[in-house]
């Protein structure tokens, strides 16, 4: 008789023995894979933080302080939704909510984005703050440097316009066209009086702006010679841009720049005001103007003694209407003049090389000579001095010779000097809207 096997299989207490064994041995394996998971997260997490910091102040980079705080203020200001930061200040794969522009420090500026998030992650959507600050201890080297109060020309920013020295030969042919006794176009060299008239206008209205800024050039004979070469007094030459904005009409202008080469026999003691300069601002924005003349320096990169006694004698009379558009007077309008632009010296992109013309290096003998004794206060007149009535121009405003107030607050001789940053601190910080705590930071820098 064979020998039954035993089936009776596991007890219940052997099972529940196996099972606590098993679950002695297994816990602490699932616990170390329950924390490696999370460490995994959040280690993902912090990377796409730091990478979507890095990612920002890498967009940032392409861009100048005055753009990215041009830029930011534009989008928030649009109300058709049609306008993103993304693809320019932010990455292309980001979306965000509001924007809020912090009134900051001094010349820091700050900004913060809601709801920020890199598209596709599936992380949390992050409180941005943008902080540009200039007054970090690594830009000191840089900054609050004492420079010339001229802005560099950005060629959508600012609205640019050269006279063509074309427009000086057309007005004399003209006037040679229209002569009763036959007189050559080379006779009216010198004999004109040209009026250039900066027109800066909204053509909207302040909810709906349509900013135009034209530049309008009017040439006359000067009086008592219309007779003598057979043309009448109201013969004149008109020549017209409508526009030189290059930005959308709905934008306003930073500045305005006009570059011209001195009409002849324009000087500052000129009883013809040969040089007319009229600046009609009926936007009630407040703008600036430069007027910069234009000629050349001779082979050694210095002015030929012709162009210097003509640099010297030479100026020109500016009247300014300031007004907002209900035609109330405003002093929105600021001038810088006086200044040159050698047009042989060699040309790059936003190099202004603009110089200021009351320096001493411009104080020839011969305006020596002429130049008043003193001061309008009565102290002496020396080198490179220059007065709020300055024997360079004459300037009016709103229909009146200046004052000493507005010439110190609206003009500029062109070397009037000030602090200036360049360069700015960027700092982009994520927050964690949840808890409110920073997430992430990353720093760089911009220019301006």
């Amino acid at each position: 008789m064979k020998k039954m096997r035993n089936n009776r299989g596991f007890t219940l207490v052997e099972l529940i023995i196996a099972v606590a064994i098993l679950a002695i041995v297994i816990t602490p394996l699932i616990a170390n894979f329950i924390q490696s998971s999370k460490l995994n997260l959040k280690g993902r997490k912090y990377l796409n933080e730091m990478s979507l910091a890095q990612d920002i102040m890498e967009g940032l980079s392409g861009y100048t302080a005055e753009e990215i705080d041009y830029c930011i203020k534009d989008v928030k200001a649009d109300t058709t939704g049609t306008k993103s930061l993304a693809g320019t200040i932010l990455p292309q794969s980001t979306t965000y909510g509001n924007i809020e522009v912090v009134s900051g420090t001094g010349d820091v500026l700050t900004y913060k984005f809601s709801d920020v998030e890199t598209v596709g992650t599936n992380y949390n959507k992050y409180l941005v703050e943008l902080v540009l600050d200039p007054t970090g201890d690594d830009q000191k080297g840089f900054n609050d440097q004492n420079v010339a109060n001229i802005s560099e020309i950005n060629q959508y920013y600012d609205a640019t316009f050269e006279i063509p020295t074309e427009d000086i030969e057309t007005a004399a042919k003209n006037f040679a066209l229209s002569s009763t006794i036959g007189t050559n176009q080379n006779s009216y060299v010198g004999k004109m009086v040209r009026t250039t008239t900066v027109k800066i206008e909204n053509l909207g209205t302040e909810a709906a702006p349509n900013y135009r800024v034209g530049v309008y050039r009017n040439y006359t004979l000067a009086s008592g010679e219309a007779a003598i070469l057979g043309n009448s007094n109201t013969d004149h030459v008109l020549c017209s841009k409508e526009n030189i904005s290059r930005m959308d009409s709905d934008k306003f202008p930073r500045s305005v720049y006009i570059y011209f080469k001195g009409i002849e026999n324009a000087s500052y003691n000129d009883v013809e005001k040969r040089e007319n300069f009229v600046v009609e601002n009926t936007t009630g924005e407040e703008i600036t103007v430069y007027l910069i003349r234009t000629q050349n320096a001779d082979a050694y990169g210095n002015l030929a003694q012709s162009e210097m006694d003509y640099n010297a004698l030479f100026g020109c009379r500016v009247a300014v209407v300031s007004k907002d558009m209900s035609g109330a007077s405003t002093q929105d309008v600021h001038i810088v003049s006086n200044l040159r632009y050698d047009l042989s010296a060699p040309s790059q992109r936003y190099n202004f090389r603009t110089h200021h013309e009351d320096g001493s290096e411009l104080l020839t003998d011969e305006l020596k000579k002429v130049m008043p004794a003193t001061k309008d206060n009565g102290d002496p007149m020396t080198a490179g001095d220059s007065t709020y009535k300055s024997y360079r121009a004459e300037y009016y405003y709103n229909g009146s010779l200046l004052t000493e107030d507005i010439y110190k607050t609206n003009f500029s001789a062109g070397y009037k000097r000030k602090d200036k940053n360049t360069i700015y601190k960027a700092t982009v910080n994520l927050y964690d809207p949840s808890t409110g705590k920073k997430v992430a930071t990353f720093d760089g820098g911009v220019s301006n």
